[in-house]
């Protein structure tokens, strides 16, 4: 588990580089081709960060408290919990089994220092001015596509688009107006999901 710092693969950070740009042949671990090499070597500061972070931390807070604030913040717009729930945000069943309650605090109150892959956002600008925000899925030399903010799968032909803008910033906003004690027991409802805990 890449939370707890075992690797059945890459051992060292060159190791770990190469695994990623070229993943492991005979698995279902795909190289990462499309990225430049600083993304990369991004990538493994973050894999070593989770390891260093995933050693066992109790949580503080009142899980089931949590679960209040949690529905009381309208999380579930955006995220899924064992198939109910939004789709703009990664799917939280099983998530206290993959990160550490550190992890789980400091997306919550700075979700845009990591933004996983799949969750990027992206706004687009037609000719006539118009934008169009959303979940980049995927491009190409000719087009782009993308999730936008009603959950509509949408494609665009570069050639018709004035501007292709990919912040560096996560569709969701932090959680600086909860307290200190509705933040802790959030983290400790959502490391409280594991795989055979998500209600």
């Amino acid at each position: 588990m890449l939370n707890a710092g075992r690797f059945r693969y890459g051992s060292s950070d060159r190791e770990l580089f190469s695994i990623i740009r070229n993943g492991i042949p005979n698995t279902e671990m795909p190289g990462v081709f499309s990225l430049p090499d600083r993304e990369v070597w991004r990538m493994v500061g973050h894999v070593r960060q989770l390891s260093r972070q995933g050693a066992s931390e109790p949580s503080s807070g009142d899980a089931t408290a949590g679960a209040l604030v949690y529905e009381k913040s309208g999380c579930g717009a955006c995220h899924t919990i064992d198939g109910k729930g939004g789709f703009l945000g990664p799917d939280l069943t099983g998530i206290g089994a993959k990160r550490a309650v550190r992890h789980l605090r400091e997306s919550l109150v700075n979700p845009s220092a990591d933004i996983p892959l799949d969750f990027r956002s992206v706004t687009l600008t037609d000719r006539a001015g118009t934008n169009v925000s959303g979940i980049h899925l995927n491009e190409d030399e000719y087009s782009i596509h993308l999730r936008d903010m009603s959950g509509n799968l949408r494609s665009f032909m570069k050639s018709d688009l004035a501007q292709i803008a990919l912040p560096r910033q996560s569709l969701m906003p932090p959680f600086s107006s909860l307290s200190s004690t509705d933040l802790e027991n959030l983290v400790a409802y959502l490391s409280g999901l594991g795989p055979q805990k998500a209600p």
